[in-house]
């Protein structure tokens, strides 16, 4: 509780002094933008293919992991691999493996179950820590069956796999701010989470999670 009070708190400040900085005291009066239009900045999505009609299983594994840089609707075009039975259960959110450039190739399908061995660069957890690998591959395993005439993917480990080559742009680095053991000072624990859900996700972090391990002992 006082973590959150103390991130309020630090959020109004920041609050307060923009709003500070940011009133004219001279000039001419001009008319203001309509209080119900939305400013935005620059902002680079990817909106990946879905499946295709007639696709072979390879294909439906390998367009499932490449629709993992398609964060919009809650990764809406992964999920549309997926089976009926699994699509709202497969959670995206439980990590990424960060991949070299043109890693993502699946192999032959055997008895309806297809296999991918990636030799990740690096991960994120589920509460946004990025890690370094350290070496060596791991093997996603995925079972296919038909629905309507076409392949879709029945079980899937839950998670995503991102291309090195965009996952600074699906992913942003962000800093959940916590006081330090004296109330004093404001400590920085760097998160990596979806550009789309990254509020979400930030307040998340706040009110639900710990501080990293490293921070152990020196933040409240």
């Amino acid at each position: 509780m006082r973590r959150l009070i103390g991130t309020v708190l630090a959020i109004l400040g920041i609050l307060v002094l923009s709003a500070c900085a940011g009133l004219p005291v001279s000039g001419p009066v001009t008319a203001g933008r309509p209080v119900d239009e939305v400013r935005t900045g620059p902002e680079v999505r990817f909106f990946p293919d879905g499946p295709q009609p007639g696709a072979t299983q390879e294909e439906i594994v390998e367009g499932f992991l490449l629709a993992g840089s398609g964060s919009s609707a809650d990764w809406a075009t992964a999920r549309s691999f997926l089976a009926p039975a699994i699509q709202s259960s497969w959670d995206p959110s439980a990590g990424v493996a960060v991949v070299p450039t043109g890693e993502i190739v699946a192999q032959p399908a055997v008895d309806d179950t297809v296999k991918v061995i990636l030799a990740p660069v690096a991960s994120v957890d589920a509460t946004g820590r990025y890690e370094p690998a350290l070496g060596g591959t791991a093997t996603l395993a995925f079972e296919l069956i038909q629905v309507a005439g076409q392949w879709r993917i029945s079980k899937a480990p839950d998670g995503i796999v991102l291309d090195e080559s965009v996952f600074g742009t699906v992913f942003h680095r962000y800093s959940v701010m916590y006081f330090d053991t004296s109330w004093t000072y404001l400590v920085p624990d760097e998160r990596w989470f979806p550009t789309t859900s990254a509020a979400v996700r930030i307040t998340g972090a706040l009110v639900d999670e710990q501080p990293s391990d490293w921070l152990a002992g020196a933040v409240s």
